[in-house]
């Protein structure tokens, strides 16, 4: 059955969000752990791991944590500079939108 968006009162689209983000939730974690470095050891066989108990290290090269904060460090927006400009516009970045609102 569709669900008309349109027709959803604010509690129900709080509802709806809530449950698809909780439903991410699982996803989520597993990501969050590869970001910290703490995802398990996916290369080894479970029976492999149990019978080696604490004799084996996990060796974790935490690519994910350096590739995602590089990206996030370029994302970070510290001003805008115009074609062939070398310095960033200081009027253009503390823009007013009272002063260039369009009648």
């Amino acid at each position: 059955m569709a669900v008309d968006l349109a027709d959803l009162t604010p509690a129900q689209w709080i509802t709806r969000i809530t449950r698809q983000h909780d439903a991410q939730i699982p996803g989520l974690e597993i990501l969050d752990a590869y970001y910290e470095g703490e995802q398990s050891l996916s290369y080894m066989h479970p029976e492999l791991l149990r019978r080696l108990d604490t004799r084996v290290r996990q060796v974790v090269i935490n690519w994910p944590e350096l590739v995602v904060d590089s990206l996030d460090e370029r994302l970070d927006v510290t001003g805008f500079r115009l074609g062939g400009e070398q310095a960033a516009d200081r009027e253009l970045w503390n823009l007013d939108p009272e002063v260039y609102e369009t009648k």
